[in-house]
């Protein structure tokens, strides 16, 4: 479930709702078919009589040809005003907009790979193996560290607990850096763990790995406790308590 943007937006009406209803449709079926229909249903929710600013859009997609695409569809409303395009998939700066109308809050250059929200900060892994955070609000950079090192690559993942910014590998090595200045804390490699099953959980990290989670301290890495668990394919938190499901059943055990 999602909330309808008649919710943020009242003025957008159901009709916008609907057409985000069916675009993220868990059913295939009650989906676009093709770019081609989502396109002109898109184009038809806005009529070329619109008054006022234009519709500012944000497109993220890596796809050379989607801005040309875009462009070409719609040229007549960009070129009445009625939608303003905003492509982010060239990675080289960091974009903050306002949620509510669209308009641009902030902007940052940097190469980017990874980002990450949390609080009141914007953490970014770099493509040249920087680590930045950004205040979230102004966008001034409070910290960057720089690691030339092959193992921050792009298929890594970010989370946050016990301030410390984690920085999980694909080839499971566990990196933690102080959200304050960036300083590096502690690091985990427990025999090559899969970076998929490292998740954050309040002031522990869970890290599974075979049949063993390893429960850590996230403030210092040091691991509290190790739980036998069964081939687990997925592993999260909630309310004191973490659940982990195996290809039969779901198991739920109490955090320290």
């Amino acid at each position: 479930p999602f909330t309808p943007a008649s919710e943020l937006v009242p003025e957008l009406g159901a009709e916008v709702d609907h057409f985000f209803e069916r675009a993220l449709s868990k059913d295939p079926a009650q989906r676009f078919q093709s770019a081609r229909d989502l396109m002109r249903t898109f184009a038809g929710l806005v009529g070329d009589g619109r008054e006022g600013r234009p519709a500012k859009i944000l497109v993220i997609d890596d796809e050379p040809d989607l801005a040309l695409l875009i462009k070409q569809r719609f040229r007549q409303q960009i070129r009445k005003s009625v939608y303003e395009f905003v492509f982010a998939g060239d990675g080289d700066r960091l974009l903050a907009l306002d949620p509510v109308d669209g308009h641009e809050v902030w902007t940052a250059p940097m190469e980017i790979g990874l980002v990450l929200a949390a609080g009141d900060a914007v953490y970014v892994l770099g493509r040249d193996h920087t680590i930045a955070s950004f205040d979230a609000t102004k966008g001034t950079k409070r910290w960057e560290f720089s690691q030339p090192d092959a193992r921050m690559q792009n298929d890594a993942l970010l989370g946050v607990a016990g301030g410390r910014l984690m920085v999980v590998t694909g080839q499971g090595l566990v990196l933690a850096f102080d959200t304050a200045n960036g300083a590096p804390a502690w690091s985990f490699n427990e025999e090559k763990t899969r970076g998929i099953d490292v998740v954050p959980a309040g002031a522990h990290v869970l890290v599974a790995r075979k049949q063993e989670l390893h429960i850590l301290d996230a403030a210092t890495g040091s691991t509290v406790r190790v739980d036998p668990v069964l081939n687990t394919e997925r592993v999260g938190p909630a309310a004191g308590r973490y659940g982990y499901t195996t290809t039969k059943r779901v198991v739920i055990a109490s955090l320290p």
